[in-house]
């Protein structure tokens, strides 16, 4: 994944997975869970996308610049995609640093921490909001 920032032009392949993972999904190609679930058979779209990468850059309102105070939405994602996508945008943030989740009550909310706290990382807070849940994680 390429970025203007000419001293850093090209994003580290977890870095880039955990932009993807904050995207809306306006922003996503049609089928990147397929992609992400199965590399091997969507190989040569992949490919394509990523040659047409080249001159792709991101609209301004999708913020990249502030990803890393932005919530990440897992709200409505079924286990075990949540804790899958977010370990994946864990892989892209620096030790040390601070991410908030939002997820469902239920299987998420058990889950989720989980899944985080197994690779290392430490759950600073998780605070019950109306009909969700905000996971503030520290990761390790």
């Amino acid at each position: 994944m390429r970025r203007s920032d000419s001293v850093f032009a090209v994003f580290s392949p977890e870095k880039a997975l955990s932009f993807i993972q904050r995207l809306p999904k306006s922003a996503l190609p049609e089928g990147l869970g397929d992609w992400i679930a199965q590399p091997k058979a969507y190989a040569e779209e992949i490919v394509r996308f990523c040659e047409r990468s080249r001159d792709f850059s991101f609209p301004a309102e999708l913020g990249l610049h502030r990803f890393a105070s932005a919530p990440v939405d897992l709200r409505g994602v079924a286990c075990p995609m949540g804790s899958v996508r977010a370990r994946l945008v864990l892989s892209g943030v620096n030790s040390g640093e601070e991410i908030l989740f939002l997820v469902d009550d239920g299987e998420p909310i058990e889950n989720v921490p989980r899944a985080l706290v197994e690779t290392g990382n430490r759950i600073v807070f998780r605070r019950k909001k109306e009909k969700y849940w905000e996971l503030c994680v520290w990761k390790g």
